[in-house]
């Protein structure tokens, strides 16, 4: 790499061992690193490959790539050996946007669009800013479920409200039609929405998850749930 250069938008580490992946999740480019050896391992330009995608998100877990490429009417789901870049399946969900959302939202003026993407390693989470979320088989690719039109959905590229996942319970945050916000949580497994909390204003910081205890901000200050 040329030191001279400016690299926009570079995000991570997200790491693996001795693996470290950086990615640009305007573009599509990703590289990985052994940072052990300090040397590339691999390096891609998803763009390429997936021409009608528009925005990127990432996620690691054992020794496995994970990557939406999102359009505005359509989703695609890859996952990669982290180790040489080898594409191991790709699944992809065209036309699942209800056309009276996504208009609702292209119109709206101050919303940025993005895909999100989380695994328990059992399974991949992702989904786009439209409020369709997907439970995909980690190892396959297969489809577990779908659910749709939950609210907006900020991605974790523009204000970072990624989905987190504790104890088979997927927690985001989604706003609807007339900007209300709420703190979802939903059951992994069947795709059941366990409960939602309003918020007084859409945050801009993910949920975090621990010692039983979710935490999300709640206009200028933190607030606390308990499991």
């Amino acid at each position: 790499m040329n030191p001279n250069i400016a690299v926009k938008r570079l995000e991570g580490p997200l790491s693996y061992d001795d693996y470290a992946l950086f990615y640009n999740s305007t573009s599509g480019n990703v590289f990985c690193l052994d940072v052990k050896e300090k040397k590339l391992v691999w390096k891609k330009d998803l763009s390429e490959q997936y021409f009608q995608g528009q925005y990127w998100s990432f996620c690691v877990s054992n020794g496995k790539v994970f990557s939406t490429a999102w359009s505005y009417s359509s989703l695609t789901v890859s996952s990669y050996d982290m180790t040489n870049g080898n594409l191991l399946w790709k699944a992809d969900f065209e036309d699942k946007i209800e056309e009276s959302l996504r208009e609702f939202y292209i119109n709206k003026p101050g919303y940025n669009f993005n895909s999100f993407i989380a695994t328990d390693g059992k399974n991949v989470y992702c989904g786009d800013s439209f409020g369709n979320i997907f439970s995909v088989d980690a190892a396959t690719g297969d489809l577990n479920w779908q659910l749709k039109s939950l609210g907006f959905i900020r991605g974790e590229g523009f204000a970072n409200i990624k989905p987190m996942i504790s104890k088979d319970t997927l927690y985001l945050i989604a706003s609807g039609e007339d900007d209300s916000s709420f703190v979802y949580a939903i059951n992994t497994e069947t795709s059941k929405i366990l409960w939602r909390h309003p918020i007084s204003k859409e945050s801009v910081f993910p949920v975090e998850v621990a010692d039983g205890k979710i935490y999300f901000e709640d206009g200028l200050c933190i607030k606390e749930l308990s499991n």
